[in-house]
């Protein structure tokens, strides 16, 4: 009991910690109108049928990605990460790590794994 009562406190704290990075990240969004937008990527992800996102990059400071779906743009700042490559805005996350990417997207109940 003791231990599931940690492992709660524990979860909670990173979705708290989570959370706050989020909101922090959405005030600061960088200015992207006159920013250098690399090409799109396309990205197929789970899902039956298949969702498709597609994701431009710009060269802002911080890091911005537009993810896109059928018209519903989020634009998210990178993140600092160990290893790959971390995005986030409120309610949504991209991130890429050993050529695996994956997506949280509103409305889906799970992370997403996308292949280009």
């Amino acid at each position: 009991m003791r231990r599931s009562i940690q492992m709660t406190a524990a979860i909670a704290g990173l979705v708290l910690a989570m959370g706050t990075s989020q909101a922090g990240a959405q005030a600061a969004l960088p200015d992207i109108s006159h920013a250098t937008a690399h090409p799109p990527v396309r990205l197929r992800c789970d899902g039956d049928p298949p969702l498709a996102f597609t994701i431009i990059y710009y060269d802002t400071n911080p890091a911005t990605l537009v993810a896109d779906r059928h018209g519903h743009k989020i634009e998210m700042i990178q993140q600092p990460m160990a290893s790959g490559i971390r995005y986030t805005a409120a309610g949504a996350s991209y991130s890429e790590h050993q050529g695996v990417s994956w997506i949280i997207w509103p409305g889906h109940a799970k992370a997403l794994r996308c292949v280009r």
